[in-house]
């Protein structure tokens, strides 16, 4: 989103789950989530948490009996 009469790339702020890109905003890739607006990076999931889907916003916990150890988690794997 921009203010009204944006005139540049520089106005522009990416929703939650989107990164700014060369001349749009992206989405997060599945292991990796950006809680707030802006135009800040993806983040990656830390161990014990994964985000299964692009453009999200925040990271799973794993299920009882399912782990994830590596930091940016597509998914857990069962014990």
């Amino acid at each position: 989103s921009s203010p009204l009469h944006s005139a540049s790339i520089q106005a522009c702020v990416c929703a939650r789950g989107y990164t700014q890109g060369d001349a749009a905003c992206q989405a997060c890739r599945p292991g990796e989530y950006k809680p707030t607006l802006g135009v800040e990076a993806c983040s990656k999931c830390a161990p014990g948490t994964y985000s299964a889907k692009v453009a999200e916003s925040e990271c799973v916990t794993c299920d009882q009996d399912f782990y994830s150890i590596a930091n940016g988690s597509a998914n857990c794997t069962a014990c």
